[in-house]
């Protein structure tokens, strides 16, 4: 029971660490903007884009390239880059 205990703890803790690390390669970063995208667009039902995504750890998150279509096929939205900075 003790080594299931400390291995659920380690698990704990370990997890968001690895994320993190995760999250700093860029490789990954768009590869989760391109899913989130995805998702987006079957909840939607309209396409939904992102170009790239570039997380600086642990306050900042640049989206280039966010578009929105509406149901007609038309551009709806387009940002070339939102910045969100929290303080």
């Amino acid at each position: 029971m003790g080594k299931l205990l400390s291995a659920a703890i380690l698990l704990l803790i370990m997890l968001p660490i690895a994320l993190s690390l995760l999250l700093d390669i860029p490789a990954v970063q768009n590869f989760a903007a391109h899913k989130a995208a995805e998702f987006a667009t079957e909840k939607l039902d309209t396409r939904v884009g992102i170009d790239r995504l570039n997380i600086s750890l642990p306050n900042k998150i640049n989206v280039y390239g966010f578009y929105v279509e509406d149901y007609q096929r038309d551009t709806l939205l387009y940002q070339s880059c939102v910045t969100k900075k929290n303080k």
